[in-house]
């Protein structure tokens, strides 16, 4: 079934295999800090950080990249996600991981048990993929987890490969969170080293997202082009039902907007030729938007690289508090005086 289903859906796009894994990563660091939070424990201060490393095996052996299980020695190229976690249990990843279409959120699993009844959230990565994910990327793929409450010498590794119908699970010793490698083919790494920004994903800097290429004996580190599209100038945030909160700025590319939720990148649309989300206000620039969906109100494809139904209540606040800004910077304008040049463009929109 998975290579009937997963390839030709995304077709051959390694970097949608990352993305894949990098939400499971983002998700079990969320799920992790519920649980701390409900427990009454203080937030763990190694959830601040997700690894996504791509490796040539020439790199040294550095602080960053060193782990309790190294990957199989015949591997020459290959990805790694790595997450500090709530981690898996051996029957999350028989039941959830390792089963297509199932779905699991470890924190409202705990809520639920407390409060039955109580609908589910769901989550951006909502769409059971699981395992199919890893195989966008390759066909052999290794799993390093434990759990929250295991032991540390009780986490749970197992490898396992495309057309296997079975796969063995034994016990080792690994801090708490879940490392997902994936063994590559020279193809892949190719067009992952060469193009960094086909996957990066995420546009937050919490987590952190740590990306690095290990490529002839030299560990790079990448920098994230998305962040800085979501940290620049003014940052305006907004409450959308049922969307959640939203924040938004002016995008850099007068001509182009940028749509994420939960910090993935979904789609950028042109004004010119896919939508001018700040119409019929044609001269402001476009904004970059970046939907808090903890309840799944935004209609993703199962491509997750556009909306089945575009959030239009969360475009029209956005237009909205546009608009409004724009016409108190031209009151502010007015009042120095009648015979001042108006620009074109207000100072907000102008500005870096």
């Amino acid at each position: 079934m998975l290579p009937l289903f997963v390839r030709p859906l995304y077709g051959h796009r390694p970097e949608v295999g990352v993305r894949e894994l990098l939400q499971n990563g983002l998700d079990a660091v969320w799920a992790r800090r519920a649980i701390e939070r409900a427990e009454g424990r203080a937030e763990p201060e190694d959830t601040e950080r997700v690894l996504v490393a791509l490796s040539d095996r020439t790199g040294p052996v550095t602080t960053l990249l060193r782990t309790a299980v190294p990957p199989p020695p015949e591997w020459h190229h290959w990805v790694e996600v790595r997450d500090p976690g709530v981690g898996m249990t051996p029957e999350v990843v028989r039941e959830h991981f390792l089963t297509v279409g199932g779905s699991f959120d470890p924190a409202e699993d705990l809520t639920r048990r407390a409060m039955p009844g109580r609908p589910r959230r769901q989550r951006i990565g909502r769409f059971g993929i699981g395992v199919c994910a890893a195989f966008l990327l390759g066909t052999e793929v290794q799993v390093i987890t434990r759990h929250l409450t295991a032991p540390g010498d009780r986490a749970v590794c197992l490898r396992f490969v495309e057309r296997d119908d079975t796969t063995e699970m034994y016990r080792c010793a690994a801090p708490v969170g879940t490392t997902v490698r994936v063994r590559l083919s020279e193809e892949a790494y190719q067009r992952l080293t060469g193009d960094p920004d086909l996957w990066d994903w995420f546009a937050r800097s919490d987590p952190q997202v740590v990306r690095v290429a290990v490529r002839d004996g030299e560990v790079h580190a990448i920098d994230s082009v998305l962040r800085k599209l979501i940290g620049r100038g003014e940052v305006r945030e907004l409450s959308v039902p049922p969307y959640g909160t939203v924040r938004w700025t002016p995008s850099p590319e007068s001509f182009k907007s940028h749509i994420f939720v939960n910090g993935i990148r979904i789609v950028s649309l042109h004004r010119n030729f896919d939508r001018n989300i700040l119409a019929p206000v044609r001269q402001l620039k476009q904004p970059v938007v970046d939907i808090d969906d903890a309840t799944g109100a935004t209609d993703l494809l199962l491509t997750r690289d556009g909306f089945a139904g575009l959030p239009e209540p969360v475009f029209a606040a956005v237009r909205r508090d546009a608009v409004a800004d724009h016409v108190a910077w031209m009151v502010r304008v007015a009042a120095a005086g009648p015979d001042r040049p108006l620009p074109w463009e207000s100072r907000l929109w102008e500005e870096e």
